[in-house]
């Protein structure tokens, strides 16, 4: 009896971790619960199953979005007498809620999970967690190549562990494009998420939605696509409810008060604002440490509408204080963001002398770290002192003549600029020559992410006539990759 007991706990374990790499947490939920009623003392090795219990309940928790619940289990799962996978993992959601609180020194003393050949599945995917977690604390620190090369890394782990679908796998493709994005390469950033969207909607961390979502949205900004841009936010809103995760609902509304201020929509602003301090207000059952992330959202809302309307010095030490937050979190490149914020105040209000200083300041530091889309994403008004430092004859500030290169090629990324790295003027129109009803067709297929071969058998043509109908669209489009072509056909509302 207690061997069929044993092989039936067994089973339930194995189907328990599957439904959580699947992120079936109403499955994963309902065997656990079973597990624990299976502990009655026929079991052979109970303080083990315990801890297997326990691990599989603190990553539960860990994809509600409730630090402290996950790391109170995780490290009731972190016994000598523990499977070796539960432990790796419990030891990945310990570290994971140290890079929650900012906490690197602790962050870093653990120590990742090593990944061998021929580890279990969930071995390797607890591997992959860990080096997203160590490519987000580069991000933050703005080490950018280091988090690129740490998020390619588990990226390539995960497509040789066939998990690149995986929760871990989608979390890495999120942050190499979190990267490039901010790097400024735009259609690489496009590519790493634009067609795993529909995974990442149903089988993604809370993490990897708010990252893929966020790019996504200001990708469709600097298209100059607000709308389309306020679509995608709704859309992430509306999953964070139904996922049940308010922090993912704030980012999103904050983000919606970012660009609905930077298109002069004040009123509107300021109703996204109400339903960010509703949702902070009205819920009892949000965890501790989401609540703190929640209330950093809206104080930031605030001060960006608030910063429409009273002195620059207010807004300046309102952002000081925020940003004291984002620092002691290790969250350098948020405190510069919100240091972006003050220079816009100093300028709306007029005292350009402050804000020129200000702006200086933070572009060495975005010069030091190959920053370029903190800066765009600042806003028109940043943007538009950025053209005043860059071109005003009157500056000959030092440090502004050897910052004059990179701001050139910052205002060549913000949004309607006609100004090239290289100085020289962007065409107004994409598109040359009309495409044909054909190329259309081709187009709209290449979009959905059909290979050459597949495009053909759709259309009942050949892969030679599919090359040449994409040679003729690239050329119209001016772009050299299929990424490029669908961003540039979006843009132009093609497709």
């Amino acid at each position: 009896m207690a061997i069929t007991h044993t092989w039936q706990t067994r089973r339930l374990l194995a189907r328990a971790w599957q439904a959580l790499l699947a992120l079936d947490t109403g499955e994963a939920e309902f065997l656990t619960a079973c597990l624990e009623r299976s502990q009655d003392g026929s079991v052979p090795d109970p303080d083990a199953l315990d801890c297997a219990i326990a691990a599989v309940r603190a990553a539960l928790f860990a994809l509600q979005d409730d630090v402290a619940a996950a790391v109170a289990l995780a490290r009731r799962a972190q016994q000598p007498f523990a499977d070796g996978a539960c432990r790796s993992l419990a030891a990945m959601i310990c570290r994971w809620a140290h890079w929650h609180a900012g906490e690197l020194g602790e962050f870093h003393s653990a120590g990742r999970a090593q990944w061998r050949s021929g580890a279990r599945r969930c071995t390797a995917i607890t591997a992959i967690f860990d080096l997203n977690l160590e490519a987000a604390v580069e991000f933050g620190r703005l080490r950018l190549a280091v988090s690129g090369r740490l998020g390619a890394e588990a990226l390539e782990l995960a497509r040789r562990r066939a998990c690149g679908e995986s929760a871990a796998g989608l979390l890495a493709a999120a942050l190499v494009a979190q990267v490039s994005y901010e790097q400024g390469q735009l259609e690489e950033a496009e590519a790493a998420i634009r067609y795993r969207m529909s995974v990442i909607r149903t089988s993604a961390p809370i993490e990897c939605v708010t990252r893929a979502y966020l790019i996504l949205a200001r990708l469709a900004v600097h298209r100059r696509r607000s709308d389309s841009a306020l679509i995608l936010l709704q859309d992430a809103q509306a999953l964070g409810e139904k996922r049940g995760w308010p922090r993912l609902v704030a980012t999103m509304l904050a983000e919606r008060v970012r660009i609905l201020l930077d298109d002069n929509e004040e009123t509107t602003a300021l109703v996204s604002l109400q339903q960010l301090e509703a949702l902070l207000s009205s819920s009892s059952t949000i965890s501790a440490s989401a609540r703190a992330d929640i209330e950093l959202h809206c104080l930031l809302a605030q001060v960006r509408l608030r910063g429409h309307r009273v002195p620059a010095a207010e807004t300046a030490a309102a952002v000081a204080s925020l940003r004291r937050k984002a620092l002691g979190r290790s969250d350098l490149r948020l405190a510069l963001e919100m240091h972006l914020i003050s220079v816009a105040a100093y300028a709306r209000h007029g005292e350009l002398f402050e804000a020129q200083e200000r702006l200086v300041d933070a572009l060495e530091v975005g010069a030091a770290n190959g920053l370029c889309m903190t800066f765009v994403d600042a806003g028109p008004v940043v943007h538009d002192l950025l053209a005043e430092i860059c071109h005003g004859a009157a500056i000959a500030d030092e440090r502004v003549l050897e910052l004059r290169p990179y701001i050139h090629t910052l205002l060549a990324r913000c949004p309607g600029s006609q100004v090239l790295a290289n100085g020289a003027r962007q065409p107004r129109e994409i598109v040359r020559q009309p495409l044909t009803p054909r190329e259309n067709n081709v187009l709209r297929l290449i979009a959905s992410g059909l290979s050459n071969k597949r495009i053909a058998r759709r259309l009942d043509i050949t892969p030679e006539t599919v090359k040449s109908h994409a040679k003729s669209i690239f050329a119209k489009l001016a772009a050299q990759t299929r990424a490029q072509a669908v961003a540039h056909a979006e843009a132009l509302g093609l497709i």
